[in-house]
């Protein structure tokens, strides 16, 4: 399976703590469909707060779940105009 990661960059004036928050209010919305593991297990993600982003690898159908409802509560949350997000895929898993 491979992984997809997603940076979303944040303006000034967007409090990365309530981003932050929406994150996890995404993923406890994922695991009502995809249960409370497989979103564990789908999804990884690192705030960088000097560069104001928030980089989320997600894997799967569970993965994909949670990007796609925290993209959609951020455009509710701080509209268009605050936020820039970029999908880099796939990023493979490491062989062993």
């Amino acid at each position: 399976m491979s992984t997809d990661a997603y940076t979303f960059s944040f303006r000034n004036g967007v409090d990365l703590g309530e981003v932050a928050q929406t994150l996890e209010l995404a993923k406890v919305a994922a695991a009502g469909v995809w249960g409370e593991a497989n979103v564990h297990l789908a999804v990884t993600h690192r705030l960088n707060q000097p560069h104001r982003q928030l980089t989320v690898k997600a894997a799967g159908a569970a993965g994909d779940a949670v990007v796609h409802i925290f993209t959609g509560l951020l455009l509710k949350e701080f509209g268009t105009r605050l936020f820039d997000v970029q999908r880099r895929t796939p990023i493979l898993p490491m062989s062993a």
